[in-house]
């Protein structure tokens, strides 16, 4: 290990690593990053890996952001969560309404954003939350219960 320590069997400290890039994996695509005691880890700049849909389909479960881009209206279906916080931002870009089934909606069965509008989700237990949803028109997110 060039720039870190091992503290466990599945632990690595890392120092200072000014100007590199740091990977996160434990074999199957996964990490954690944990702030020492109570510490925070500070982001001072993020992007999220995105996915554009112009046609019918499945989101993926790979990207986070995902941008809704049909010049008809779009169904497009969200599976489950494999981790509880898993995160997903939807921008609808197109003009007409995009439809987004989840196979489980904990505010009812799906939603619907106009153009322009946005939503973002969160998996926790067994089920997608919205978090909230704004469109540049100032309407509404409609839920389907």
């Amino acid at each position: 290990i060039d720039r870190g320590e091992l503290v466990g069997s599945d632990v690595m400290k890392v120092g200072a690593v000014v100007g590199a890039n740091v990977w996160l994996s434990d074999g199957f695509g996964e990490g954690e990053l944990v702030g020492k005691g109570n510490g925070s880890i500070c982001l001072n700049k993020v992007a999220y890996k995105t996915q554009e849909m112009d046609a019918d389909g499945v989101i993926s479960d790979s990207a986070s952001l995902i941008i809704l881009n049909k010049t008809t209206a779009l169904a497009a279906s969200l599976d489950s969560g494999t981790e509880a916080g898993e995160y997903k931002i939807l921008i609808n870009k197109s003009s007409v309404d995009a439809t987004v089934t989840p196979t489980a909606l904990a505010n009812g069965t799906s939603f619907t954003l106009k153009q322009n509008g946005t939503a973002q989700v969160i998996w926790y237990g067994t089920e997608w939350f919205l978090l909230g949803s704004k469109d540049s028109a100032d309407t509404t997110l409609t839920v389907t219960p």
